[in-house]
């Protein structure tokens, strides 16, 4: 209980009983201002709201605006009586947060708001002893455990989807043991077929892996390793290709690459033109490989082997080269033997 500064009688935990003995104590203690100072307010201030100079000149409520005043109360707050206009489905009792949390409501609130134990030490932790020194401690405690359960905490990849799909309606980023089905990684692969990286996307991506040192596991090395021994047909044939490229541009300066040529291929070739009567073009480049001449009226390809095509390892390969050739050209291949 406090006493009242006007009139001295006794009030719960207010400073004045009514606003009557509040204005008569400001009125009384406040001085009030000089009239030489009121005079020159009144004439600053004189003819400046009026007319159009108002900002409600002309302005008219809505008819939104007048139905809500029909259907709306006027309450008194329960904490210091003022008058609030609210409509009538509101419950709505204070004027402002101030009157609710002084107001012993907000207290029986809580009371019934707290129920467990555990809530309680909760809220000491975070009310007492919480300062110290300029730093919080109880509060980025409790901060902190709460962060490490939530970065332990891992759901599975069914309910991540699944909570995406409720939210998003779609997949939206593929996550940490999502595994793609093999319809994506096809429909992936075709997009980025014949793609290429920028240089800069490439010089970033080595910088990145220098700094952070990173290397190759086993699985990938094993991987690495299987694709290199074994390569598809194309994929050799685009190694060739980029290798007469990559010989030109830096060794030749642009000029076009020839291949050694045997003892007697020469002398070959020409019989052949003289007994044919056609033109045959030297080292023709197919596929990747060349080869030793070719008519393109007869649609011939010309190959001579010498001692050194005779070994095993090098049959096979002949073999294989000529079926690739003739996949691509459609055109009769001759070998002539050339002995010892």
């Amino acid at each position: 209980m406090n006493e009242c500064k006007s009139c001295n009688k006794l009030t719960k935990n207010k400073s004045f009983c009514n606003k009557k003995c509040q204005y008569k104590y400001l009125e009384t203690n406040n001085p009030a201002q000089k009239p030489e100072i009121a005079a020159k307010i009144s004439k600053a201030l004189k003819g400046k709201f009026v007319g159009k100079n108002n900002p409600f000149y002309g302005k008219v409520h809505s008819k939104e605006f007048i139905q809500k005043q029909k259907n709306g109360i006027y309450k008194n707050c329960l904490y210091c009586n003022k008058k609030i206009y609210v409509s009538k489905l509101s419950k709505r009792l204070f004027c402002n947060k101030k009157c609710y949390l002084n107001s012993d409501y907000h207290s029986q609130f809580m009371k019934l708001y707290i129920k467990t134990n555990k809530h309680k030490e909760n809220l000491a932790i975070s009310t007492t002893n919480a300062w110290v020194n300029g730093k919080m401690k109880g509060v980025s405690q409790k901060v902190k455990d709460t962060n490490l359960k939530r970065n332990n905490y891992k759901t599975s990849p069914k309910k991540r989807i699944a909570t995406m799909i409720k939210r998003y309606g779609r997949i939206i980023a593929r996550q940490k043991g999502y595994t793609q089905t093999e319809e994506t990684k096809k429909k992936i692969s075709k997009t980025l077929m014949g793609r290429k990286q920028s240089k800069e996307l490439i010089q970033k991506r080595t910088q990145i892996r220098k700094d952070n040192n990173y290397k190759h596991t086993e699985e990938t090395k094993k991987k690495i390793g299987l694709a290199n021994t074994n390569p598809s047909l194309e994929i050799r044939k685009r190694k060739r290709l980029a290798a007469i490229k990559r010989i030109e541009k830096q060794g030749l300066n642009g000029l076009p690459l020839t291949p050694c040529i045997g003892k007697y291929e020469t002398q070959i070739l020409d019989y052949l033109e003289d007994k044919i009567g056609d033109k045959i073009i030297r080292q023709y480049l197919v596929c990747g490989y060349f080869l030793d001449g070719y008519s393109k009226l007869r649609n011939i390809a010309f190959e001579i082997d010498e001692p050194y095509h005779f070994t095993e390892e090098k049959q096979v390969k002949d073999k294989i080269r000529q079926l690739e050739i003739e996949e691509e050209l459609k055109c009769q291949f001759v070998r002539i033997k050339v002995p010892n």
